[in-house]
């Protein structure tokens, strides 16, 4: 069942009050207010979800409303100013009292179906808290922050919406929870622009007449014409050949393209959702990428760090992907630690399938010695400093000082942070000392140790 909103309509206007009222009723239960004492008391006696807020509620030049802000703020309440006010001072100070949103009531009014809709629907937030704990699992405040901001933004069918960020950190799912969010009855037309040819290509996106190519054998609808009244997700856009570039601008611009083989004119108009793994600095620094292109397609970012910037997810994803297999497994405190702390180049993707290879070969309890060896051997610089676990002595120390006793060990450290440092400071000593933070004798005994044991240290201690 859905969950209804509490909504606080504060607005002195009486036909606008009564107007405002009946349009969010649909939403929820909607408490009006025509002055800043009335809207005081349903703030603070209410469990509100959101307020519309006009600023002017008397004859006097006070903007009564900006202490209503204050007070939905403190009490949880999403402030959303609606006003005739359009002065950058004014618009400024409302969003430092903490407005969310500050629309004009002429553009509101004239839009009032569409900006409510959208507004309200990323409020509710229950679909959307059940993808971040279900479909895609995040606790990144950042992430999950820019794509409420992206949903909270006015229905506009014209916005850009680019999703970045490397391969298998799930772009995909992102968009395809935008479209659930944002248009669900709406066409969702999903094209992968690496996988096809730039002929092949051209042909999917704009469509063919037939005997346009060899093999034309039929007319084709292009994936342009079919996302009509949608949205258009076109995935890894930056492999997209420099040939179709340019149409593909005129049909963001212009609205209009012709089918491959023909000189028809054609309309569509969609939402388009790009995603790229690719650096666009260096591919238009290169000409890969035409620059206009790349600002037409950019509009709202939502940018998906690597998992490894992200590393309190780990864990939850591996719970959640062990919970979708039948089978179960659990893993002890050193292996999760392990886990926790390799870099995962191929991110969730990689991690998704080195759970499934655990919980096919693993006979319950999963111990670090179960683990591939390059997530043992923590080849990564964070796994290389910090271990596999919250100690500084690594599994490699470990083997070392049984083998060899502990001095050996401290004697390979003291050696191995001289070198660094040596490269770090060009080979002058005096820095390496300071660097160190370690006494003159100390240093000259490492320095005399590196001399007689490495080559290098032959051609920088002197």
């Amino acid at each position: 069942m859905e969950t209804k909103l509490a909504i606080l309509v504060v607005e002195d206007d009486p036909y606008f009050r009564k107007n405002l009222v009946s349009q969010l009723e649909p939403h929820g239960r909607v408490f009006a207010a025509s002055g800043q004492e009335q809207a005081l008391h349903w703030v603070k006696s209410r469990h509100l979800d959101v307020a519309f807020i006009d600023l002017n509620l008397s004859s006097t030049d006070i903007l009564e409303g900006l202490k209503i802000i204050s007070a939905c703020k403190k009490q949880g309440v999403l402030p959303v100013v609606l006003t005739g006010h359009e002065s950058k001072e004014i618009i400024g100070q409302a969003y430092q009292m903490g407005c969310s949103h500050y629309f004009s009531k002429i553009d509101f009014e004239d839009n009032i179906d569409d900006r409510i809709g959208s507004l309200l629907k990323t409020i509710k937030g229950n679909d959307l808290d059940k993808f971040f704990q279900e479909e895609f699992i995040t606790s990144d405040p950042k992430l999950i922050s820019r794509i409420k901001f992206v949903l909270e933004q006015p229905l506009d069918i014209d916005q850009k919406i680019l999703i970045t960020g490397p391969s298998g950190v799930g772009k995909t799912k992102v968009a395809k929870m935008l479209h659930a969010q944002l248009m669900p009855e709406a066409p969702f037309i999903h094209l992968n622009l690496s996988e096809l040819s730039a002929n092949l290509l051209e042909s999917e996106l704009f469509g063919h007449k037939k005997g346009a190519f060899t093999g034309a054998s039929e007319d084709k609808i292009g994936l342009i014409e079919r996302a009509d009244g949608g949205i258009l997700f076109l995935d890894e856009i930056g492999c997209i050949p420099l040939t179709i570039q340019k149409k593909l601008l005129k049909v963001i611009e212009e609205k209009s393209f012709s089918p491959v083989g023909s000189t028809e004119i054609r309309t569509s108009s969609f939402q388009l959702i790009s995603a790229t793994c690719d650096d666009f600095a260096k591919l238009i620094n290169n000409e890969e990428f035409r620059v206009d292109l790349y600002f037409r397609i950019k509009g709202l970012e939502i940018n998906i760090p690597a998992l490894k910037q992200r590393r309190g997810d780990v864990l939850p994803l591996i719970d959640f992907f062990i919970s979708k297999s039948t089978k179960k497994i659990a893993l002890n405190s050193e292996a999760e630690a392990a886990l926790r702390l390799y870099d995962w180049f191929g991110n969730v993707r990689e991690l998704e399938n080195l759970v499934r290879e655990l919980v096919g070969f693993s006979k319950g309890m999963v111990t670090i010695n179960e683990l591939p060896d390059y997530v043992i051997a923590n080849e990564n610089p964070t796994a290389r400093e910090l271990a596999v676990s919250d100690k500084y002595i690594t599994k490699k120390m470990r083997e070392h000082i049984k083998e060899q006793g502990l001095p050996a060990l401290l004697n390979e450290i003291e050696k191995e942070a001289m070198d660094e440092a040596l490269i770090e400071c060009n080979g002058k000593i005096n820095e390496v000392g300071r660097k160190l933070q370690i006494s003159k004798s100390l240093l000259y005994r490492i320095s005399k140790d590196l001399k007689a044991d490495t080559q290098f240290g032959a051609e920088y201690v002197q």
